[in-house]
Parts: C-alpha cells; sequence; structure tokens
C-alpha cells in the first residue's frame, strides 16, 4: 500500500490562513492610510506657504499710505486786521527780504517789474532788503507770499499810522481768509451794566433796530450779532469805550473757540 508524503505532517488549522490574510491586509490599510495622510499634509503644507508668500508679496509691494502734504509756506501780516481798522492803500505792501536775498532774485522769480517797487527802505533796514511794493494783485501777492525768502508783508495805510481814535475794542477772529468769514458780519461784547441805549449815543445810530441776533450774559452783560457793516460802521462800533470786544463772524455756524454766543 503506497502512502502520501504528506501524511507525516500535522494538519494545519483552517483558520490560519484567514488569520494571516486579515494581518497583512489590516497592516497594508494602516500603511495606506499613513501615505495618504502625508500626501494631504504635504498639499496643505505647500499650499500654506504659498499663501504666506503670496500675503509677504502683496504687503511689500502695496503702495504705502500718502503722507499728509505739508502745510504751505505763508509769509505773514504783520499788521492783518489793517483793512478792517484803518484806511489801506489797494495793491500797495511793505515787503521784508529775508537776509541776503537780492532785490533782482525776488523780482525775477515772480515777473515782477521795477514799476512795482516803489522805495526801498535802505535807511531803516540794514540787514536786509525792504520794499514798497505798488500795483499788486491779490493773485500776486498770494504768490509773493508763498516764497519762503519773504519774511514779513504790512498793509501800507493811506494816513499816517497811528492817527486813529485813542480807543479801539480788540479784533478777533478776522486775520484768517477772508473766505472763510462772513463779509461784514460781527459779534460785539459790551462791558458789564452797559445797555443798548448808551451804545447806540455813542455809535451814532440804533443798534437795537440794526442787530441780527443778541445774547445776555451773566443778567448783566450783551454781546449782540449785526451783519451788513462797512468800515466806517466797524470803527464807530470799536470806538465805543462800552465795547469790550468785537469778533469776525466766520462762515462755519458751528460753535467755535472765540465765538460770543452762549454755550
Amino acid at each position: 500500500m503506497s502512502s502520501n508524503p504528506t501524511d507525516n505532517f500535522p494538519a494545519q488549522p483552517a483558520n490560519h490562513n484567514l488569520f494571516s490574510y486579515l494581518y497583512i491586509m489590516f497592516w497594508r490599510r494602516r500603511a495606506f492610510i499613513a501615505i495618504l495622510i502625508a500626501l494631504v499634509s504635504g498639499l496643505l503644507l505647500k499650499f500654506r506657504r504659498g499663501s504666506s508668500s503670496h500675503e509677504i508679496s502683496s504687503s511689500s509691494t502695496a503702495p504705502s499710505e500718502p503722507a499728509e502734504p505739508a502745510t504751505p509756506y505763508e509769509a505773514p501780516f504783520s499788521n492783518p486786521n489793517a483793512p478792517l481798522e484803518d484806511d489801506v492803500i489797494p495793491g500797495t505792501y511793505t515787503i521784508h527780504l529775508a537776509p541776503g536775498y537780492a532785490l533782482d532774485s525776488h523780482l525775477a522769480t515772480h515777473h515782477l517789474d521795477r514799476e512795482h517797487v516803489a522805495k526801498i527802505l535802505s535807511a531803516l533796514y540794514k540787514d536786509k532788503i525792504v520794499y514798497t511794493g505798488t500795483s499788486i494783485s491779490d493773485p500776486l501777492l498770494a504768490k509773493i507770499r508763498s516764497d519762503p525768502h519773504v519774511s514779513l508783508i504790512s498793509y501800507e495805510y493811506l494816513g499816517v499810522p497811528g492817527t486813529s481814535p485813542s480807543y479801539l475794542a480788540p479784533l478777533e477772529k478776522c486775520s484768517g481768509p477772508v473766505s472763510e468769514r462772513v463779509e461784514g458780519a460781527y459779534q460785539v461784547l459790551l462791558a458789564p451794566d452797559y445797555g443798548f441805549e448808551s451804545h447806540s449815543k455813542v455809535v451814532g445810530r440804533d443798534m437795537l433796530s440794526l442787530l441780527d441776533e443778541k445774547y445776555n450774559f451773566h443778567t448783566n452783560k450783551w454781546a449782540y450779532e449785526v451783519r451788513g457793516v462797512d468800515r466806517g460802521f466797524l470803527r464807530d462800533i470799536r470806538r465805543d469805550r462800552g465795547v469790550e470786544l468785537v469778533v469776525c463772524v466766520q462762515m462755519a455756524r458751528r460753535q467755535t473757540e472765540g465765538d460770543l454766543r452762549p454755550k
């Protein structure tokens, strides 16, 4: 009787092959998941790096905020309220040049002729050029004032400065650009216990019938606003010693510092 060689080995359990198969599949699945996670992580990392570099490049190439423009230079007036206080010569000004700045250079810069120079005040100023300019229009005056080599400008009077009345109430808020003020409009502050009847006698007009509005301060002190005031009328108001202060009315009618209206 022939024998089978495999008969000499013990029989293998039936579930041994199944166990091996499951074990191999388990590790294959884990390896697949690990590779998948690595691929996804790599893609995410690459995406984040790309976004960061794009943000950096964008921020580096983005235009910076424009700087606020510097306030343009404007030579000051030594007597800015002169047109409201006295008669001035239209288009005529005393112009002070910076020390070392030649008159010819100044004239050439602003295309001025010698005819614009009425006189040079060399006897009064030894260290700089000061001259009286005539026939100067408002646009030309603005151009001259924008020159950093011009240090000061003064209005020229028709009369002799200093011949105004002995008392003139001070003016406030009147030295700014004319475009920011209401032409011919003023607020007037009266002294304590000083009434409109006395004020009207000094001014020579019935002020109660002319004022636009009035306000009471501390029960014994009045202020009022009046419009349509020309230079002569303004002087009459300011000559009254019962007037403490006169304020130019501004175009912006909001409550501002210096406004006499009650807070």
